[in-house]
């Protein structure tokens, strides 16, 4: 299973999701990919790593609480309307909240979210996070540069 796995001709989103989705392996999380996006997508490439980065780690990090046979990442990136939109929904356990860190350094919790924040405001998008009966779904939009 070491060969690389291609989800998309976007070589920068493939090496993120490729890297993610062999943690996922390791870590007994279920996952599905759904990726329809050009190869080039006229977003900078640090701000494609860290949105994208940030939002699969928090999903897997969540995951982590919860036992193997709830676990569970869908991820799903499209464009629309000149705007790249990614939809990550998680498992998490009973009384999840964004407030709550599950880090080893607890002051380091929350600087992903703040992040991911930061790009959606320079990118005219959003982001928005839902928790509700153990599973946690978010959505990020960022607005495509002519």
């Amino acid at each position: 299973e070491s060969l690389f796995m291609f989800y998309t001709d976007n070589k920068i989103v493939d090496s993120i999701v490729y890297n993610k989705v062999m943690l996922m392996k390791k870590l007994h999380i279920k996952y599905s990919i759904d990726i329809v996006i050009p190869s080039n997508l006229n977003i900078d490439n640090i701000v494609l790593i860290s949105v994208l980065g940030n939002l699969l780690d928090n999903a897997i990090e969540a995951c982590e609480q919860v036992k193997f046979s709830r676990r569970f990442v869908n991820l799903k990136m499209n464009v629309k309307r000149g705007y790249l939109l990614i939809e990550v929904q998680n498992s998490c356990l009973e009384n999840t909240s964004i407030e709550k860190s599950l880090k080893e350094k607890p002051e380091e919790h929350g600087i992903g979210l703040k992040i991911i924040e930061k790009y959606c405001k320079e990118y005219d998008g959003i982001f928005e996070t839902d928790i509700s009966s153990q599973q946690v779904s978010s959505f990020v939009s960022l607005k495509i540069k002519d």
